[in-house]
């Protein structure tokens, strides 16, 4: 049956080599001297030979233990090397991945998490801006995935979900039986356009409430039942609700969420990274694979 060498006492054997002494080698090994002694006792056992020799109050290494040091220290360097080499992230660098506001919740936080066990040496930077921004960066080069919220697909994109465009308000609002109806939106959202054509065509008057750049501006106009807006059905927040209108406010569009990569032969790891936003929103397991094949 084969004896397995006890990588700690090989450490200590050399320890005690290259210091002189048992105690010497405790110290650097940050060990008590009973337990260094202990491994070279069982090291001997296992080998059934004597490694030190203790002459009045010093240790030196019989015979035996100099011709074990050189082998040992292979051992030891060999063991080192593939603990480097394995527990070594595998892939690294960085991967933009860029994402709308209002589709980040719930897939995003999986798909960066997941990502981030499997590759732990990638850093994936998140920008979260406009459809129209994310596209322009994605073609400059600044960002190697997007998903983006949009009517049609441009070329070189796939299509995740289709969703309906809802009337949100507040929680129990009134403002949508206002005319003409508030409405509160970014100055660059894509879904502004078409909830004031909706309208348009339907008859209805409306008007703006807000005037920003900015999101939260806009949320907190329409919780405090100011206004309404529109979002992709299933990304309602906690501050606002689907607007039960019963037929008064006209039926809105179905957007696309598309999907865009850099080639897989440029960016294997945006390649990866696009993986696995398709299967979080398939709601496939997201399961590691490498990256060496793409």
């Amino acid at each position: 049956m084969p004896r397995n060498l006890d990588l700690g006492a090989l450490r200590s054997l050399i320890a005690i080599a290259e210091t002189g002494g048992v105690t010497r080698a405790a110290q650097r090994l940050h060990l008590t001297q009973s337990a260094v002694s202990m491994q070279i006792k069982r090291l001997e056992e296992n080998l059934d030979i004597a490694l030190l020799s203790r002459e009045g109050r010093g240790v030196s290494l019989t015979r035996r233990g100099e011709e074990l040091l050189p082998l040992a220290r292979k051992l030891i360097a060999l063991n080192d090397e593939i603990v480097e080499q394995m527990s070594t992230p595998e892939h690294v660098g960085e991967v933009v991945f860029g994402a709308p506001h209002d589709i980040i919740h719930p897939h995003v936080p999986i798909v960066l998490r997941q990502f981030n066990e499997d590759f732990p040496g990638v850093h994936v930077r998140l920008i979260s801006s406009l459809s129209q921004v994310l596209h322009e960066k994605f073609a400059s080069g600044e960002a190697d995935v997007i998903i983006t919220t949009e009517a049609s697909l441009k070329p070189g994109g796939e299509t995740l979900e289709r969703r309906p465009l809802i009337w949100v308000g507040a929680h129990g609002g009134r403002a949508w039986r206002r005319r003409p109806v508030p409405l509160s939106f970014e100055q660059r959202c894509a879904f502004r356009p078409l909830s004031q054509k909706a309208l348009e065509d339907a008859g209805i008057e409306w008007t703006s409430a807000t005037d920003t750049e900015f999101l939260d501006a806009a949320v907190a106009t329409i919780a405090a039942d100011l206004a309404i807006c529109t979002l992709m059905q299933g990304q309602e927040s906690i501050n606002l609700a689907e607007i039960d209108h019963g037929g008064e406010l006209p039926t809105l569009p179905s957007l696309n969420i598309n999907l865009y990569a850099v080639s897989g032969t440029h960016n294997p790891l945006a390649s990866r990274l696009a993986d696995y936003v398709r299967a979080a929103f398939k709601g496939l397991p997201l399961e590691p694979r490498s990256v060496a094949a793409e």
